[in-house]
């Protein structure tokens, strides 16, 4: 330990920003076509298990608006979490 380290403060974050943050998110999904997410989700997940480019899965699932957790949660499936 550093004695001269000072301690950060907390992040205190904002209930007004999660409320906003959330009701965004269920607009953004109920402005997508769910059958094409997860069936890019699909592919991301085949490519995945084949070893092949993912960029290309990827891109395309973004353009189908997948969210970042979807994308994240299907990759985990076939590689896991990192510990």
């Amino acid at each position: 330990q550093n004695k001269n380290e000072q301690s950060t403060p907390n992040f205190k974050i904002d209930e007004n920003a999660i409320s906003s943050q959330l009701k965004r998110l269920e607009h953004f999904k109920k402005d997508r076509s769910l059958d094409k997410v997860n069936s890019i989700l699909e592919k991301l997940n085949q490519a995945a298990k084949n070893k092949e480019n993912l960029i290309p899965f990827i891109v395309e699932a973004v353009e189908s608006k997948a969210t970042l957790g979807e994308i994240s949660d299907t990759l985990r499936l076939e590689y896991g979490e990192y510990s």
